[in-house]
């Protein structure tokens, strides 16, 4: 270590506080961390029938890379940006959190969000049998 770092980390009692400290010095990847991960996040769109559990673990998963990164994202805004890119399904639950915001953990959002997957399923089910029982009377009357 050169004189002047030496003195700069004099009263520093252990390598890690000299560690913790030589990113600040020196500037770090957070500013190019977070603008990357802002940009994932406003490229990033759920695919039509994928399910919004696959869609989370990928979120959470770049989130915990920008955490890695040195990037702090408070929790507030983390559930906020997944909640805004969730596709349009969602949106009955984007108006209910924008209305109703929730202290909500990242597991409990992915949960909830399981749970109205489950219940968008059960409303399209009785229109794919009704559109399947119609479409098998039109082939049977053709005959």
């Amino acid at each position: 270590m050169n004189s002047i770092l030496q003195k700069q980390h004099e009263g520093m009692s252990n390598p890690t506080n000299i560690m913790v400290h030589l990113p600040e010095m020196f500037g770090t990847k957070t500013g190019f961390a977070k603008v990357k991960v802002i940009n994932a996040f406003k490229d990033l769109k759920q695919k039509l029938g994928k399910p919004v559990k696959d869609y989370m673990l990928k979120l959470i998963s770049y989130l915990n890379k920008v955490e890695l990164n040195g990037v702090k994202i408070d929790v507030e805004t983390q559930i906020s940006m997944i909640v805004h890119s969730l596709k349009l399904s969602f949106s009955q639950f984007k108006l209910d959190y924008e209305l109703h915001i929730r202290a909500y953990t990242l597991c409990e959002l992915m949960n909830d969000l399981q749970n109205v997957e489950k219940v968008l399923n059960l409303k399209k089910k009785p229109e794919r049998q009704a559109i399947s029982i119609l479409s098998q009377n039109l082939r049977v009357k053709r005959r």
